[in-house]
């Protein structure tokens, strides 16, 4: 996908692509996010690009909920 589709439409090398595009097992998309956290990223883009309510139902049970409770941590601090 990200060589044969989004590296030439988008016109960047596909490895730059890999690292900085969410996609992969929640455990790769979790290591991701929590990279870009650390890095002081407040907002990502999410865009589901294949069976798009399956994504965005595993997104918001397995992924997102554990940033909200980081929010909300850090509010309170």
């Amino acid at each position: 996908m990200v060589k044969g589709i989004l590296s030439p439409a988008l016109g960047r090398p596909a490895e730059l692509l890999e690292d900085a595009l969410l996609f992969g097992s929640v455990e790769e998309c979790t290591q991701k996010i929590n990279a870009f956290y650390e890095a002081g990223v407040k907002r990502i883009h999410f865009w589901p690009i294949n069976d798009f309510e399956e994504q965005i139902k595993i997104f918001k049970k397995d992924i997102a909920c554990n940033y909200e409770i980081k929010r909300k941590k850090n509010r309170l601090t």
